[in-house]
């Protein structure tokens, strides 16, 4: 868990560092639910050789167990990654099992739409819908050069 310290104050961090992180994350949330709770997370392209600013794909993820996790009904959350022509797809599904008291401000995507427009300017979306009780999110971002500092 040093991600934070260490990667934290950092302008941009290699994809696979971040991935890493949110792998670290969903063991842990694996812990809590059971090795056999369905969460999936699919990765495609080279992640060593894309940059972006850290704690992009943590919102999303934690949004993603935080209102999709049903003990009773085990449905599954879903992660998708993939690097294609220097361009970032992140996808997470998950069935809206929020509880009635738990609310949600949407403080946690809108800081992240504030860091992505700061620094990403144009060159990036990020889409939320829901349909049939299924939450979908899917972001996509060009990779920060190696000049950014």
């Amino acid at each position: 868990m040093r991600y934070p310290i260490n990667q934290g104050l950092k302008n941009k961090v290699s994809l696979a560092e971040e991935v890493t992180f949110v792998e670290h994350y969903i063991a842990l949330q694996k812990l809590r639910l059971g090795e056999d709770y369905p969460v999936i997370f699919e990765k495609k392209g080279n992640l060593d050789s894309f940059f972006i600013i850290p704690f992009v794909l943590m919102p999303l993820v934690e949004n993603a167990f935080k209102y999709g996790i049903s003990q009773k009904n085990r449905t599954p959350v879903i992660f998708r990654l993939s690097i294609q022509n220097k361009r970032l797809t992140f996808s997470t599904e998950n069935a809206i099992v929020r509880p009635k008291d738990l609310q949600s401000h949407l403080v946690g995507i809108k800081n992240l739409k504030t860091r992505l427009h700061l620094v990403y300017s144009q060159n990036y979306l990020l889409e939320h819908t829901q349909s049939n009780g299924i939450y979908l999110v899917n972001l996509q971002l060009t990779s920060l050069n190696k000049q950014f500092t």
